[in-house]
């Protein structure tokens, strides 16, 4: 048993006793009141104070072991991206501006470990010990700290996501399982970092007193019937370009290479990548990203009309609505 596991089951055995007490001296309490004759409705009182008491305990005890959970994948994750960092950092495909662009992502998540609120799970079984469990699930338009955001697995993984940026609550949502080691998966993770990215660099416009940014950031959050069906289009472009480049670092350029040639094949990169067949499905749908990015000549300074409408089909095939932002910063669905 690790030491954390050992010292959240020492806590939660202590936290049970000191209920049971709180339960011993209720019954003392009302046998006392009522008497002989109230023995059978202190009784009920006290099993039903008694079976709250469990619940609590039991639902108290699922949130730990959650947070545990959490905290495991935080730190494998912590470990994977700083390997990504390091490549992306070093790399020589890229020119140094380009470079430092592809590491903002990554630079963001490392300011984060100082956010005390990182671990979602944490958060949520606090706000369950002081009463205030809700407070974990609401919405939040808190922009105080542009750079913070939290992690956290998800219990009701859609088949079709691996992981997930929330803006609503500033939350990065994993499966459960999510493989840090995993080339793929930490491309993935890099992706939805970008999201994390671009949210801050919105929060942060907020902050600087920006009324379109502030009016975006209002409608990104706005919940509605099919929000959460919603992709925005210009966002999604960025993040798979982004994730691109940064196959392509992994690739030592090898991808770009064969795109230009109309050479890309799928088996050589499950095994450069030592991708397994779990994964494949994944690495052929980054194989066609990076086809249409090359193909379309899309940069990180350029989305090419083509790659755009190969971002929209894409997202309608995945059960989304695809959404554009207007210069007022209002959403309007795309033809």
């Amino acid at each position: 048993m690790s030491e954390r596991r050992r010292r959240q089951k020492n806590r939660q055995v202590s936290e049970t006793n000191m209920t049971r007490r709180d339960v011993i001296r209720t019954v003392v309490v009302i046998t006392g009141v009522l008497g002989l004759g109230g023995a059978a409705g202190a009784a009920y009182l006290v099993n039903r104070a008694s079976n709250g008491v469990q619940d609590k305990t039991q639902h108290l005890s699922l949130l730990q072991d959650k947070e545990v959970r959490v905290e495991e994948l935080i730190e494998q994750l912590d470990r994977s991206l700083a390997g990504l960092k390091e490549k992306i950092a070093n790399n020589t495909v890229y020119s140094a501006e380009i470079t430092q662009r592809l590491l903002a992502p990554l630079e963001l998540y490392e300011r984060n470990k100082a956010n005390p609120n990182r671990n979602k799970a944490a958060q949520r079984r606090q706000d369950f010990e002081a009463g205030r469990e809700s407070a974990s699930q609401n919405i939040t338009l808190n922009i105080t700290d542009p750079d913070a955001f939290a992690i956290d697995i998800t219990e009701q993984p859609d088949p079709s996501i691996v992981a997930e940026y929330k803006a609503s609550d500033s939350t990065l949502v994993l499966r459960p399982d999510f493989e840090p080691g995993s080339n793929l998966s930490v491309l993935v993770a890099y992706h939805e970092l970008v999201h994390a990215y671009q949210d801050q660099q919105l929060k942060q416009s907020v902050v600087d007193g920006d009324s379109i940014a502030m009016r975006i950031y209002v409608n990104r959050r706005a919940k509605s019937a099919g929000s959460d069906k919603r992709a925005i289009i210009l966002d999604e472009a960025e993040a798979y370009i982004m994730q691109t480049y940064s196959f392509n670092i992994l690739s030592q350029g090898q991808l770009q290479q064969d795109a230009a040639s109309g050479s890309i094949s799928g088996d050589k990169y499950q095994e450069s990548l030592h991708v397994s067949q779990h994964d494949r499905y994944k690495l052929d749908f980054f194989l066609q990203i990076a086809d249409s990015m090359f193909d379309s000549s899309t940069t990180l300074d350029y989305t090419a009309p083509e790659f755009t409408q190969f971002m929209v089909e894409h997202h309608r095939q995945q059960g989304r609505v695809p959404y554009d932002i207007d210069s007022a910063g209002n959403l309007q669905p795309m033809p």
